[in-house]
């Protein structure tokens, strides 16, 4: 499957999409024209969803959280398909449908708030969620603290740092 085409001056680059040891990371092979190939690998979601099928959000989708089966890890599905992961690119921002709630050990408590950004955090502590969402009112929360079965929309996703340089690539005029 192809993920993204770009032209440049180089030439055209062609990224393929691979599955990986685990079911959500990608093993992306760059091939140009000239035959040359480059390896990249592409990161999904959490560590701890490393055993569910996982796929990239799509600007305008629907997600809703979720308890994936045969983990204790919360994360965004589409309703339509429960069983794997919408994986959220840092910088994404979404919407929920209502005020957002944190699931404790008796009750549920409320972020009052609606928007927030995904982001990653304690990159440092490989054995912790790093999943993430900053509110607009300054909390961040664990994705997999959140209570199951509330939605939200994808509002914008974050502008791809490939398809930026690309984009400066050839918006560089070439002197004579």
């Amino acid at each position: 499957m192809t993920l993204r085409t770009a032209k440049g001056s180089v030439g055209r680059q062609v990224i393929e999409q691979k599955q990986g040891p685990n079911r959500n990371e990608l093993d992306a092979t760059s091939v140009t024209e000239s035959g040359l190939e480059g390896s990249m690998e592409l990161a999904m979601c959490d560590y701890s969803l490393h055993l569910v099928a996982s796929r990239p959000a799509e600007p305008a989708e629907t997600i809703v959280i979720t308890e994936f089966f045969g983990t204790r890890t919360r994360g965004f599905a589409s309703p339509s398909d429960p069983a794997t992961a919408v994986c959220l690119r840092p910088g994404t921002e979404i919407a929920f449908a209502k005020n957002a709630s944190i699931q404790g050990a008796l009750f549920r408590w409320p972020i009052k708030d609606h928007l927030a950004r995904f982001r990653q955090i304690d990159l440092d502590k490989p054995n912790q969620h790093h999943d993430a969402l900053e509110f607009a009112n300054g909390r961040i929360v664990l994705v997999t603290d959140l209570v199951v079965g509330q939605t939200a929309r994808v509002l914008q996703l974050p502008a791809n740092p490939a398809e930026k340089s690309t984009a400066a690539k050839l918006a560089t005029p070439v002197s004579a």
